[in-house]
């Protein structure tokens, strides 16, 4: 079964990377360039409260 956002991904990641060389020194950089571009945080990395378990 095909995923339409996976498939958007791979697409974005391969236009990335023939715009680069595929040179994996300047991918990162680019990549690190776009994250100083973000104005917020993508992933919130804060713990989720699980629900508490009787015994």
């Amino acid at each position: 079964m095909k995923d339409p956002i996976v498939d958007e991904i791979h697409k974005t990641r391969e236009k990335i990377a023939a715009r680069l060389k595929y040179n994996a020194r300047a991918l990162g950089d680019y990549l690190r360039g776009r994250e100083r571009q973000r104005k917020g945080r993508v992933v919130c990395l804060s713990p989720k409260k699980r629900p508490a378990v009787s015994v």
